[in-house]
């Protein structure tokens, strides 16, 4: 009876559950600056259009984005770079992403609950169902931030070479934003190529290259960048050749790659001294043990 009982409370949660998200969106007032605002607009359109949870939760993802703090966008500035540093995910903003995560929980955590249901205990069921839509806006967080990580690293192993082409393409009479397209043309699967892409495609919309370059460095919040980016602005304005300038800090970004991989090294021999310590000592059990298990039985004897 208790059982019946359970199963019938969990099924009805599930209902409200699914007929809440479910639900129709309700008219937005019209009060509102940001609804009235043509980019705010467009990008959620946009939104909508890419992602087939914004466009089938939309209401219920929007009133879990206004109980959230309107602040997150500016504080969680981890987040906010990652989801500009992917070109699939520009168009989120930090409580976007937060919001229609947390409605992926509370699918993906019913999904499992009605399965573990049918194969398993209830209680189970509901504890895993639970910890599922709880964790899973972690999990994606996480796993955002770990893929942002990664892209970084390998726009970091490719600027320097980047940059040599760049100066010798200008060395030998090519313009900037010409030895750009060429290298964007090369690989353009590449993060800092698609980067690349992006800033041509400013400078073709009108933008200036000064803004253009300082907008790249927005996107690629890397020491690096941020100083190449200075580099070459400071450099138009005071007339430096931009082919010598390129020269030094690509000479400069190896020099930093080399001492960071001297640094990785020596952290990791330091890291591998307690798994090293692990193995010697199972290896003298494999090999002493057959020695000293017949002495000690015969002394305990």
């Amino acid at each position: 009876m208790m059982m019946l009982t359970a199963s019938l409370l969990v099924g009805i949660a599930v209902g409200c559950t699914v007929s809440w998200l479910l639900a129709p969106e309700p008219k937005h007032s019209t009060n509102d600056p940001t609804r009235q605002s043509p980019y705010e607009v467009e990008r959620r359109t946009r939104l909508r259009d890419e992602d087939f949870v914004f466009r089938t939760f939309g209401a219920r993802i929007e009133t879990v984005r206004s109980m959230l703090d309107p602040a997150i966008d500016l504080r969680d500035n981890l987040l906010t770079m990652a989801l500009r540093s992917d070109r699939s995910l520009r168009q989120y903003t930090a409580r976007d992403f937060v919001a229609g995560k947390i409605i992926e929980g509370f699918l993906v955590g019913g999904v499992v609950l009605l399965l573990l249901i049918l194969i398993g205990p209830l209680s189970l069921a509901v504890l895993f169902g639970l910890g599922l839509a709880v964790l899973y806006p972690l999990l994606c967080r996480q796993s955002l931030l770990a893929a942002s990580q990664r892209r970084l690293k390998r726009q970091r192993l490719r600027l320097p070479f980047v940059i040599d082409q760049i100066a010798l393409m200008m060395q030998a009479g090519g313009g900037f934003e010409e030895s750009l397209r060429s290298i964007a043309n090369e690989e353009p699967d590449h993060p800092l190529t698609e980067e690349l892409q992006i800033l041509l495609a400013d400078i073709d919309a009108g933008r200036t290259r000064r803004d253009a370059l300082l907008d790249l460095r927005e996107r690629i919040r890397d020491e690096d960048v941020g100083e190449l980016i200075f580099s070459i602005v400071k450099g138009e304005e005071l007339g430096t050749p931009l082919s010598a300038l390129l020269s030094d800090q690509a000479d400069q970004m190896r020099i930093k790659r080399s001492q960071w991989g001297e640094k990785a090294a020596a952290e990791a021999e330091v890291q591998i001294v307690f798994p090293g310590m692990l193995v010697m000592i199972a290896c003298l059990i494999v090999v002493l043990g057959p020695i000293l298990l017949p002495a000690v039985m015969n002394f305990s004897n």
